[in-house]
This record gives structure tokens, sequence and C-alpha cells, in this order.
């Protein structure tokens, strides 16, 4: 019981470092959705290395959490790049079908592009055989920072804090918010998610609903900050820009807006006080029984 929690939450992140070892290897997917699976899997590693924050191993495990978060860095741009094709594929299918040929060269320039940083990322640099390296030194170094229990209740207040924290930047967050303002909270949104998921087996009722929640609006977040950034590729690097795309753009930001905010209702209808109680009674009745 004393270190159930801990283990569970240990158990996690080396699942997910396994997972980044096996898709740095894969050569069955396509290399795109290999990336999208490592990155996915850094962000919940660095979730989770965040729950023992409020604990004595914060400043031991806080070069992991930056390593982790580098290592991420490195292959951003190729799934960026990815996005912004898949994402105008989708919003101007029907455009493209019609034998636009601007559409037509846009769609090429951003397939390009993604060609480019598979290229000069991925295979100039072995970028995945680095992260295959330095993810095998960080499996090796993490059994020595858990020698000494780290106990229960200091990961239950970082998921506290978490709640409490995106709780208060939901409140103040309106429809006029920049993209950039949203996807900053998309980041704490997606940190709370992550570290629900690793405590959800003791009550995967409550615990799995608020996580749903989140989820649900955070793909709404992800898929307007996806459509920023394609905005600002096209003006970029696709001349003479049709004011249409623009205005399909914008109108598809602002859809996406008017769903958010129910949604973030919805993920915070308790009160950061209220939400610490059942956090503490739903885990200790748990913890208890087993």
């Amino acid at each position: 019981m004393d270190n159930l929690l801990e283990d569970k939450v240990y158990n996690s992140i080396l699942k997910r470092s396994a997972k980044v070892r096996q898709f740095c290897n894969s050569t069955e997917l396509d290399i795109n959705l290999s990336v999208h699976e490592i990155r996915r899997s850094f962000k919940r590693i660095r979730a989770r290395l965040n729950l023992f924050k409020e604990s004595f191993l914060k400043e031991k495990l806080k070069k992991e959490v930056v390593l982790i978060r580098d290592l991420g860095r490195t292959i951003s741009p190729v799934r960026e790049s990815f996005v912004n094709l898949e994402c105008f594929n989708k919003l101007f299918q029907a455009e493209a079908q019609k034998s636009n040929q601007w559409f037509k060269k846009c769609q090429r320039r951003l397939k390009e592009n993604n060609e480019a940083m598979v290229q000069s990322i991925i295979i100039e640099q072995s970028i995945l055989s680095e992260i295959h390296t330095e993810i095998i030194s960080f499996e090796k170094r993490l059994p020595a920072y858990f020698k000494k229990p780290v106990g229960n209740l200091s990961l239950l207040k970082s998921i506290q804090l978490s709640y409490g924290k995106c709780y208060d930047a939901c409140r103040g967050i309106t429809e006029e918010k920049s993209s950039s303002v949203l996807h900053e909270l998309r980041i704490k949104l997606k940190n709370l998610l992550y570290q629900l998921e690793a405590i959800k087996f003791t009550n995967p009722y409550f615990f799995g609903e608020i996580a749903k929640a989140l989820n649900a609006v955070t793909e709404l977040f992800g898929d307007e900050h996806d459509l920023d950034v394609l905005n600002n590729f096209i003006h970029q690097h696709c001349h003479k820009v049709s004011p249409v795309i623009s205005e399909k753009i914008q109108y598809e930001q602002e859809r996406l807006k008017n769903h958010i905010f129910p949604e973030l209702t919805k993920s915070f209808s308790l009160h950061p006080k209220d939400f610490e109680n059942k956090l503490i009674q739903l885990t200790t009745s748990y913890l208890e029984d087993h």
C-alpha cells in the first residue's frame, strides 16, 4: 500500500520509454507515425516525472525532464511538417480535387517540406538512433533515483497542484485569447491529463471521466493550434495566397473555439478544494483495500 502509487507511476514511465525504443527501431510504420508515437510517449514520461516535483526527487529528476523535453524538440519540426500536410489535405481536399493549380502547388510545397524534414533530421542526423541511445541510458539511471521510497502523498500533492493551476488558467481564458495563449494552456491540460492517466486505476470512473473530458478539450485546442501553424506556413512559403484560404482557416478556428469553452467548463466543474478532497478520498480508499 505505502508505495503502490509510486510503483505504478515508475512502471508506467518504463513502459513508455520501452515504446520509445520500439518506435525508434520500427521498420514497419511510416516514419511520420513513429515520430508521432515517440513524441506522445515523451510527453507522458515528462508528466509522470513531474509527479515527483513535491518530493525530495524534484532536483534530481529535473535534468531528466529537461532531457526528455529536448529529445522531443529535436523531432518536433518533422511532426509539425506532417501535421501541416494532413491539416491542409483535410481542410482543402475538395479544392485540391478540382485541379485548382494554386492548391496543388501548395499541397506539393507542404509535402516537399515534410520530406525535407525527414531527410535532414531523421536520415542525415540519425536522430532516432541518438534518441534510442539516450533512452537506454535514461532507463539505466532511473532505478537509482527510487532506492528510497517517495510515498503516495507527494504524488497526490503534485496532481492537486496541477489541477489548481489548470483551474485558475481556465478562468482567465476567453475566446479573444490568441492561439499561442491557448496552446500554453493546452500544455498544462495535457500534463494534468497524463498524470490522471497514471492514477486512473484507483477509481476508473471518476478519474476516467475527467481524463475523457480533458482529452476532448485538448484535441480541440490541438486542432486550433494546428490551423494557426498551417496558416503561418502558407503565408511564408506559398506565393499569392488566396483570401479564401485565410478565411476558411479563420472560420475553422472560430468554430473550434466555440466548442472549446463548453468543454473546459465540463473538465473543471469541481473547485480545486473539492477535487483535492475527492482525490485523497478515492485514492486512500483504494490503497487501503490493496
